[in-house]
């Protein structure tokens, strides 16, 4: 517990090194070791804030910068199963990027109808876009298939998710109504419930329920097939946002204009818990699909990461957003966040959703250890010095024969 103590107090004190980038990236790593050796917890904010600052300061691969959009970005959708993304954003453009490159693979769309929502199918071969002209533009990622239009709605559209087998997919617009179209058919019927007006939805895990937002602000789940069982979620004096299951579950997180989270058991229809999240208001809600995480991004200009077995830790805050933060997104294989913001020259950042991702390229940037004096300054005259880079003094002894 002592060294756990430890790690987290070097974490911190190496983000107030500023100029000092050798000392802030050793301290960093070292804490990071205490704290894995020691069985602490593996995302811990404190260690995590250290990482992340340090492969900032040495210009770390993982974390990329997207330059494609100008203003904001509007949704962002990984492709199943690759390593690949669409966004769309207020400049007319839905592209298509790649996390190992930082410039767009493809400009999927152009033109004059903003795309605010996007939804790739889980056979990866659809990527549905909702335009603010109430169309769906679908549009073939494989094959040589013919895209086509999906036109029903007679407001702008808000939500869109696909069911689990890629045939049908839910729309939720600024009209009211909750469609689910008919891939094959190419047809819609409205399944939301009767005399509520729903503004944007989500699907739980086997799609027999559907959550959505109310034009109260409140937040309804429904099944779909049985629209007479409805349960609601309101709370005086606050209005919902935002709405997202959890995958593989029954579980329910839901985002308020006054920046709280609140997760439910929809199956017990109980508040399982709640927390002050951000400072303004829930703008977009993602779980990690690999691991026990939950991205939040907030009005504040705020990036969240939460430990879904305990919200009540200290989450990861990223403050280094450009304006408000609208939507974010976790790749595949569960290590990367990307996400949009309003506004600014980096509206599009990738970040790692690891501690040990990042922990993982820090020697290769490092070109010495800790002297003995700084062992004794920062970590203490009783633990034992240690090597934390193995062989980064030699980068520097291989150097000067060179120069020699």
């Amino acid at each position: 517990l002592r060294m756990i103590y430890l790690a987290k107090s070097m974490s911190i004190r190496s983000l107030k090194l500023q100029g000092q980038n050798d000392l802030q990236s050793l301290l960093a790593y070292q804490a990071y070791l205490f704290n894995k050796r020691n069985n602490g917890q593996e995302n811990d904010a404190d260690l995590f804030s250290g990482l992340y600052n340090a492969a900032k300061q040495n210009g770390s691969s993982g974390i990329k910068n997207f330059s494609g959009h100008s203003g904001e970005i509007k949704s962002i959708a990984f492709v199943p199963g690759k390593r690949e993304f669409f966004t769309s954003g207020g400049d007319g453009k839905v592209l298509k990027w790649g996390l190992d490159s930082q410039t767009s693979l493809q400009v999927v769309y152009s033109g004059t109808d903003i795309i605010d929502v996007l939804a790739v199918s889980p056979d990866a071969d659809w990527l549905a876009c909702g335009a603010q002209n109430a169309i769906i533009r679908m549009i073939p990622v494989n094959g040589n298939a013919s895209g086509f239009e999906l036109k029903g709605h007679t407001g702008k559209i808000q939500s869109l998710v696909f069911s689990f087998d890629s045939r049908q997919l839910s729309s939720a617009s600024a009209d009211g109504n909750v469609r689910r179209w008919d891939l094959v058919s190419r047809t819609s019927v409205i399944v939301s419930p009767a005399a509520i007006m729903i503004a944007t939805v989500d699907l739980s895990a086997g799609g027999r329920h559907l959550a959505g937002v109310g034009s109260q602000g409140n937040a309804v789940v429904w099944d779909p097939d049985r629209n007479e069982d409805v349960f609601t979620i309101a709370s005086e004096g606050r209005k919902i946002k935002t709405v997202r299951f959890k995958p593989g579950g029954n579980i329910l997180a839901v985002g308020y204009t006054d920046g709280f989270v609140e997760i439910w058991d929809i199956k017990k229809r109980t508040r399982m818990s709640g927390i002050k999240a951000h400072e303004d208001g829930i703008n977009d809600i993602k779980f990690n699909g690999i691991m026990s995480q939950m991205a939040t991004a907030g009005n504040d200009g705020k990036l969240k990461l939460w430990d879904t077995d305990d919200l009540s830790a200290l989450p990861v805050s990223f403050d280094d957003s450009e304006g408000l933060v609208m939507t974010v997104g976790f790749s595949n294989d569960g290590q990367i966040m990307v996400a949009g913001s309003f506004d600014g020259g980096s509206n599009l950042v990738g970040r790692p959703a690891s501690a040990a991702l990042i922990a993982g390229n820090i020697c290769s940037q490092m070109e010495r250890n800790f002297t003995p004096e700084e062992w004794s300054m920062f970590i203490g005259k009783d633990i034992k010095y240690e090597t934390t880079c193995p062989g980064a003094d030699t980068k520097i002894r291989i150097r000067e024969i060179n120069r020699r």
